[in-house]
C-alpha cells in the first residue's frame, strides 16, 4: 500500500499519493511564507514556517493554525514521536523546543532548552538569533536534539525535560577535544536496530559491522565547515 508523501517547499507543501512519481501543490498559501519543515502521523500533517505552525487533518487540503502555538514562530524542525500517537516536537530559531500531546492543537515550551541557550550563549554564523534546533531523534523514551551552535541535547522522559548530553559542553567555542562533541550540530539520527551495518560503511568503514549491534548509537552531522564531518557517539 502506497503512503502519501509530503514535501516542504518555498512555494508551500507538495503532496504525492504515488510514492513520489508525481506531486501536487497542497493549494494553500501559508501566508506567503516558505514551508521550512513538515511532519505527518496518522492523518495529521504539521507544516512549519517562519511565522508559526500549521495543521491539517485532511491530507493537506485545508490548514489552520493551532489554538496555542509555539511562542517562537520561526520553525526549523518538526517531528512526531514514532511510538506515541499525538506526541510531536517543534524546533525553533532562536533555539527552543516545543511539545504537543494532542497532535499539534496546543503547544508548550520546554523551558530547559531556553535556559541552556541563555546559559551558554548559543549563536548562529548566518543569523543574529541565538542558535536553532535543527533535528530531533528518538529511541524509546530517549529523545535527542541537534542544536546549532550549541551541541547535543538529551531527554530521558520522552522530551518533557532536556539537558546537555554527556560530552557536549554547551558552548559554541573552538573545535573541542576528541572526547567532546562538536557544538555545531546540523542533524542527528539514532542508528536503527537489526541493520546490516553497511549503511555506514562509507563513512566509518572499520566500525560499520560493530555498530550494527548498538541500536542506541547516535550519529550526528556536526558541521559543513568541517567538510561534512560525521561524529559517531554513544550517549549515556
Amino acid at each position: 500500500m502506497k503512503k502519501t508523501l509530503y514535501l516542504a517547499a518555498s512555494s508551500g507543501v507538495l503532496v504525492s499519493a504515488d510514492a513520489g512519481e508525481s506531486w501536487q501543490a497542497a493549494g494553500y498559501s501559508f501566508g506567503g511564507n516558505a514551508v521550512t519543515c513538515i511532519a505527518a502521523q496518522d492523518g495529521i500533517v504539521l507544516a512549519g514556517t517562519r511565522d508559526g505552525v500549521y495543521r491539517s487533518t485532511d491530507a493537506g487540503i485545508s490548514w489552520s493554525m493551532p489554538q496555542v502555538g509555539p511562542d517562537i514562530p520561526h520553525l526549523r524542525w518538526l517531528s512526531f514521536h514514532p511510538d506515541q500517537a499525538g506526541l510531536a516536537f517543534a524546533g525553533t530559531e532562536p533555539a527552543g523546543i516545543f511539545i504537543t500531546h494532542d497532535g499539534g492543537t496546543t503547544w508548550l515550551s520546554c523551558p530547559d532548552v531556553i535556559q541552556l541557550r541563555q546559559q551558554y550563549g548559543w549563536s548562529l554564523p548566518y543569523s543574529p538569533e541565538a542558535g536553532c534546533i535543527r533535528g530531533l531523534a528518538f529511541h524509546g523514551q530517549r529523545a535527542y536534539a541537534a542544536a546549532e551552535v550549541g551541541g547535543v541535547l538529551v531527554s530521558d522522559d520522552s522530551g518533557e525535560t532536556w539537558r546537555m548530553a554527556g560530552g557536549s559542553r554547551g558552548d559554541g567555542g573552538a573545535f573541542p577535544q576528541r572526547s567532546f562533541i562538536h557544538p555545531d550540530v546540523h542533524s542527528i539520527e539514532v542508528h536503527p536496530p537489526l541493520l546490516s551495518g553497511w549503511l555506514l560503511q562509507r563513512a566509518v568503514d572499520s566500525l560499520s559491522r560493530r555498530m550494527a549491534a548498538l541500536p542506541g548509537l547516535i550519529i550526528i552531522d556536526v558541521t559543513a565547515a568541517q567538510s561534512g564531518l560525521i561524529q559517531i557517539i554513544w550517549i549515556t
